[in-house]
């Protein structure tokens, strides 16, 4: 189990390398265009992406993310709401 403590910079460079490196970046984003008030919806991803994303997420950072929260977190809130979730997680599988 990887128990590394990743600060919120080094999680939202890992959120902006999964998402530009999703489906091979079909939808052209540029890493200015993830802003930390976009949504994965204005970003043009669909529940289909989300989802994979989340199992990226869950990969790279070695967490587990529920399917409500795919729903209620990763669909509908920025980027720095994401991004805090992201990291209370993270923290939360490494002082347990």
């Amino acid at each position: 189990m990887n128990t590394s403590v990743f600060n919120q910079k080094d999680i939202l460079e890992i959120f902006k390398e999964i998402i530009l490196s999703h489906n091979n970046n079909l939808l052209g984003l540029e890493y200015y265009d993830i802003k930390l008030t976009s949504s994965l919806y204005d970003l043009g991803f669909d529940s289909l992406d989300v989802a994979e994303i989340s199992m990226n997420l869950e990969s790279k950072l070695n967490i587990t993310i529920k399917d409500e929260e795919v729903e209620h977190i990763l669909m509908r809130k920025s980027v720095e709401e994401i991004m805090d979730f992201l990291y209370k997680r993270r923290l939360d599988v490494v002082q347990n």
